[in-house]
């Protein structure tokens, strides 16, 4: 954070009734363009664009709170998942048939 790069971390922080809590601290800099110029001596020298950090910007919160909304995500697409994973074993399923039933057929009439 104090080097101005953009970072996430969790760290466990004691409560006041002393149970432990799991927060999650997201930071990012903010910072602005400044123009310098090359040569303070001569205008004409032009100007050097750069960019300087202003402070660091951070937001905390309890890790659980953060998670809540996407458990209900994950559930629907573990859902969608175990779903689609029965289709594909089905259509698998039957396309073997298929083709063990058309070869039979293909080999009964070769046989005559």
């Amino acid at each position: 954070m104090k080097a101005g790069k953009l970072d996430q971390k969790e760290f466990y922080w004691t409560r006041e009734d002393g149970r432990t809590e799991q927060m999650c601290l997201a930071f990012a800099p903010v910072s602005v363009l400044v123009m310098l110029g090359v040569d303070p001596s001569d205008y004409r020298a032009g100007v050097k664009l750069s960019d300087s950090l202003v402070y660091s910007m951070a937001v905390g919160k309890p890790c659980e709170e953060m998670q809540k909304p996407f458990h209900t995500v994950e559930d629907d697409v573990n859902q969608d998942l175990t779903s689609i994973g029965v289709i594909y074993i089905s259509m698998n399923v039957a396309a073997t048939v298929l083709f063990i039933f058309f070869s039979a057929v293909a080999a009964a009439y070769i046989g005559e």
